[in-house]
Formats: C-alpha cells, structure tokens, sequence
C-alpha cells in the first residue's frame, strides 16, 4: 500500500511507457511535480481501478492543496463517469467489438445491459477457444448508444447516438471508460468549445508535463501504444525538447508517401508533402530503439524520410 508522496512517484515512474524518459529522470534525480503525476496517472494508469486508486493516494499524500483537491475531483469525476456508462435507464444499448489482434475486429454485437456484453465476450471466447487464443493484445470495445429518437435538432449533437465508450483487456479487466458530452473534472457543462486559455479552473485535459532533453532531433522514435502489449510505431522525432517540451512533433514511418518513396517535394498548394505524415505523441510514449535490432525496411524509411526533413529545414532557411 502507498503510504507516502515518494512511494507514489516510484510508482508513477515505473508506469511511463518510455524507458529513455526513465532512465533519464533517475539518472539525474529529477523529481515529478505533483501535477505532473496527475497527468501520467491520468495518461498511464494500466487500469481503470489503477487510476482511481492512484487518484485517492494521490489526493492524501500531496503536499500542495490545489493539487490535493484536484486529485480528489478527479477521481470523483471518474467515478460519475463509471456510473453513467453503466446506466440505461433510457433504454441505451451496448455494441461490442472484438479486437482479436490489432485491426482485426470482430462484430459489433448488440446486448442492453453491461452484463450482459461482458456474457457475449465469454461465449464468444468459448466458441472460437480452438482458433482464437486471448492475449495482451486482445482488446474489446464496448460502446454505448442512445436508442431515443431526438426531440429537437440539437440533440443530434451528443444526446442520441453514440454516448461513451469503454475498452477492456486481457480477462476483461477494464482499461478506460469515456461518456462524450460529460464535462471535465471542475465543470459538467464544459463542451471544450470556448477558449481554454480563459477558464479560470484549468482542467487537466488542458495541462501537459514539461519534458526534460531526453532525446535528440531526428532520432529514430518507436512510439509506444496506449495500451500495454500493443506493438509500438516508428517515427523520426523532427523537433528540439529543449524548445518545445510538452508538444513532440514526430514524422510517422508508416506513411504511404514514406513506403512509396513518393514524400519529396510540395504537393499543389505549395505544403510539404512529408509533413502529412507528422502527429504529436506525448514524449512519455516515445523511446530511442536500438537500430540494429530493426528491419532493414524500416531503417531505409528512416533513413529516406530524415533526407527530406533535413532537405526541408535547408529550404526553409534559403527562404527565410
């Protein structure tokens, strides 16, 4: 049992999917700030029950009361978050699909109660038993829809449809539960529409660690999956930590343009076309692979795609 603020970042630490990140921070003694841990909880947790567990801790041995009583509301606002998915007193439904492998689904299936989907995944375990084998890759997507038809135009927008969804893994252990329209931690009516910069009790949605120089400009990245036992992605790393520590900037190695060599050069309207290929992981997920280890393929992508990047930075010098 936690019984200490530093017996709760030893266990923050150990949730980072990112061993570099680790390494680094026990390296060089650096401590997580208390709303940093919450993010991590918030982002890592390798559970449901894990985060809410780590959001009580959280809100017992925190020094500062702000971050005390944040850790307090939001494991609070997970709860009601918990308890509205399970409610179909207006006649919702469930639909499940089952994720065998990574894109390869199965469904969905229709069942009125939570019961009664996690009952379907059991017999569907037990008729395919010969042929399909659960794993840590395993995943199963349960999604909960309205039934009602909507009284009023607006109601298009979140109040009919699709209202939350909940994904279990491995012995279907629940790993997250989302219910769209719901808020934030400090504000049930918040739509993330206006300007977040103006709200006066910032949500954690709205916060992310500044991250120390753990890694370097057009390193090779492998980009960990949300959920463990998911086969990471590759990326070249196309900013400076130093400059831009709580937003990554990576060029995805999987891209057609990359594979088909076809990532030089602007498209019509004048955009980089290599650029199609970047997304924003947070740096907790990225890791520097051991190149040696890799596919041949997959270094010759890296290796193509950091030419054009560094041809593009050239370019934009030339013209600035």
């Amino acid at each position: 049992m936690i019984k200490s603020k530093s017996e709760l970042e030893k266990t923050v630490r150990a949730m980072l999917p990112s061993r570099d990140l680790r390494r680094y921070l026990r390296e060089r003694k650096i401590a997580l700030g208390e709303k940093d841990m919450l993010k991590l909880i918030d982002d890592y947790a390798y559970d449901f029950s894990q985060k809410l567990e780590l959001f009580d801790i959280a809100a017992e041995v925190f020094a500062e009361k702000p971050n005390k009583r944040h850790a307090a509301a939001l494991a609070a606002h997970y709860r009601r978050i918990y308890a509205e998915f399970m409610n179909v007193d207006g006649g919702e439904v469930y639909a499940i699909e089952i994720e065998c492998e990574p894109n390869d689904k199965d469904g969905p299936y229709i069942t009125r109660t939570f019961d009664d989907a996690l009952a379907l995944i059991r017999a569907y375990l037990k008729k395919y038993k010969r042929i399909f084998a659960e794993s840590k890759r395993t995943l199963y997507h349960i999604v909960k829809h309205s039934t009602r038809a909507p009284s009023r135009p607006s109601d298009i927008d979140g109040a009919v449809g699709c209202l939350g969804e909940c994904t279990l893994g491995k012995g279907l252990k629940i790993l997250d539960v989302s219910v769209y329209k719901f808020g934030n931690e400090f504000n049930s009516r918040c739509a993330r529409i206006s300007d977040c910069d103006n709200c006066k009790r910032a949500c954690l949605a709205q916060y992310e660690p500044d991250y120390p120089p753990f890694l370097e400009k057009y390193d090779l990245v492998e980009v960990a999956d949300y959920y463990r036992g998911r086969a990471p992605e590759y990326g070249v790393l196309f900013c400076d930590v130093r400059e831009s520590p709580n937003d990554s900037y990576v060029i995805m190695l999987d891209d057609d343009r990359i594979k088909t060599r076809d990532a030089d050069g602007c498209d019509e309207y004048g955009y980089y076309k290599i650029l199609y290929a970047h997304e924003h992981p947070a740096y907790a997920r990225l890791s520097k692979p051991d190149i040696a280890t890799l596919p041949r393929e997959l270094v010759r992508d890296y290796e193509y795609a950091v030419g054009i990047l560094k041809a593009v930075e050239r370019d934009c010098e030339e013209n600035s």
